[in-house]
């Protein structure tokens, strides 16, 4: 009982826990620094069409665009939607019907994730700058967003070309087929 209260076996238990922590992180910076190129280049345009996607979303005039907290819903896009595009990363750019539909099922999937993310790591930071508060919610919001802003035809329009170039991305990554370029300086 007596080392419960002993300042040494309390630093040596934090210690421990410090160094859990710090394994866990290691093995995701590990999975990071092994990640292959394609992957890499996938999860980044993925941010990037995240953001794109959160611009058109702001634009929209229904319910739920009011609420938005403005600069941060964007700024959170970003990681929340590149994580999405690294976990996701296998589906998309297979050759054939099956793989638009793998690809379109798989975006839908990739959105939903990327919302819960993206908005789970705003109400984390939020909570973070503001000193305590609520964290739980972040995710259910992301799919509130997500799910609300399905029925503006510029969202869904934005989303389904992002998606498709993404697709094609994916399948020039992996060494496929792409339509030919049109090359209109050398046609002249």
């Amino acid at each position: 009982m007596e080392n419960l209260h002993n300042p040494s076996v309390a630093q040596a238990g934090r210690s421990a826990a410090n160094l859990i922590q710090f394994s866990q992180m290691e093995g995701f910076m590990k999975w990071i620094a092994e990640m292959s190129q394609e992957r890499g280049v996938f999860g980044g345009a993925t941010a990037v069409v995240g953001l794109i996607v959160s611009f058109a979303i702001a634009s929209g005039d229904w319910s739920m665009v009011r609420h938005l907290p403005g600069w941060p819903f964007h700024i959170a896009a970003i990681p929340g939607a590149g994580l999405a595009g690294l976990i996701f990363f296998n589906a998309f750019g297979r050759a054939g019907a099956a793989g638009w539909i793998i690809a379109l099922l798989a975006a839908g999937l990739m959105t939903v994730v990327g919302a819960v993310l993206g908005a789970q790591l705003l109400t984390m930071i939020a909570s973070i700058i503001w000193d305590g508060g609520e964290i739980g919610l972040g995710g259910v919001l992301g799919l509130i967003v997500v799910f609300d802003s399905a029925s503006s035809p510029l969202v869904l329009a934005v989303w389904l070309l992002s998606m498709v170039v993404l697709h094609l991305l994916q399948r020039k990554l992996r060494g496929g087929w792409l339509p030919p370029r049109i090359d209109l300086i050398t046609s002249a």
